[in-house]
């Protein structure tokens, strides 16, 4: 990387592979693969020189930051401020690229060295340790929908420790559906969702854009601190008694009759396939390190804005 004209550039000088050759030390013809076997963590380290007190000084810096404790209390490494266990190595998506990030020295910019990170022969998945302040969950109530994904629409948002906000937004089914999962306030198992807007099934609650237009049920709910929008045991579901059905959140491989977004989601309005109105939304699908931020773009005609 090189600073131009106010810019600064990338080149590349070389692409690694990393291979797996089995438990303990390899012997000599060992074959690698591509693929580490599930569970497995990978740790990153790179080698450091700098001069320090007018002689050439080396040592490893870590992505596990409890690993920099010594060069991080070291010399003129302390300036960087990253505390004594603070990691030197950060993860971030540009451009729809991984990139990994290296801070090797004093300043924290964390642009002393930076690899493009491609997957293997299985696609590539981050999963986020932040969470955002709100989530979106979106529901298709049939087998072979129009994926529009405004059958249930709930918004949750975290406001302390213990206590969620739940708000159901939309309904665009004629379905009797249930809300499993929550059972706090009037969202509650045996609720029926129309019935939650004062409305009975056969028609649809907040997904045109004409028409009226109904305000959210909000709930709050006391949780533990522990919890997590990430953890499939708190997360909301959804009952179809017309047809006898259960809908959750899509696994890795499944159609996207249930997906949960990390924002405040404009949802498609009715009978708008998801990918009509996110025109990222199959990249994303095809390989997750694509498009990871699809819903961010959306066609503003085809969305539902309130």
């Amino acid at each position: 990387m090189f600073y131009f004209g106010d810019t600064w550039w990338f080149c590349k000088h070389g692409s690694f592979a990393l291979m797996y050759f089995g438990d303990g030390t390899p012997s000599i013809g060992t074959v690698g693969s591509y693929q580490f076997p599930q569970g497995y963590k990978i740790g990153f380290m790179v080698r450091a020189m700098t001069t320090h007190d007018g002689g050439k000084k080396q040592g490893e810096v870590y992505g596990d930051g409890r690993l920099n404790n010594m060069i991080n209390n070291y010399g003129n490494f302390s300036s960087s401020h990253l505390g004594p266990d603070g990691p030197r190595l950060a993860w971030l998506t540009v451009n729809q690229k991984i990139l990994m990030c290296w801070e090797s020295g004093t300043d924290a910019d964390f642009n002393d060295i930076i690899l493009e990170v491609e997957g293997g022969i299985e696609p590539f998945d981050t999963i986020p340790e932040l969470e955002s302040e709100v989530y979106t969950y979106c529901f298709e109530d049939t087998p072979v929908g129009d994926y529009d994904l405004n059958d249930v629409v709930i918004k949750a948002v975290r406001k302390n420790e213990t206590t969620v906000e739940y708000s159901l937004v939309a309904c665009g089914a004629y379905d009797e559906l249930f809300i499993r999962n929550i059972n706090s306030g009037v969202i509650q198992d045996n609720a029926e969702v129309h019935s939650l807007f004062g409305k009975a099934p056969l028609q649809f609650i907040n997904t045109s854009s004409a028409g009226e237009h109904c305000d959210p049920v909000v709930v709050t709910k006391t949780v533990d601190k522990s919890f997590s929008f990430l953890n499939a045991s708190t997360q909301p579901y959804i009952y179809d008694k017309t047809t006898n059905t259960t809908i959750y959140l899509a696994k890795k491989g499944q159609d996207p009759h249930g997906i949960m977004i990390p924002d405040d989601f404009e949802y498609p309005l009715e009978r708008v396939c998801v990918k009509d109105a996110y025109k990222q939304f199959n990249n994303w699908g095809k390989n997750p390190i694509l498009s990871t931020r699809w819903y961010e773009a959306p066609t503003a005609s085809r969305v539902c804005r309130w």
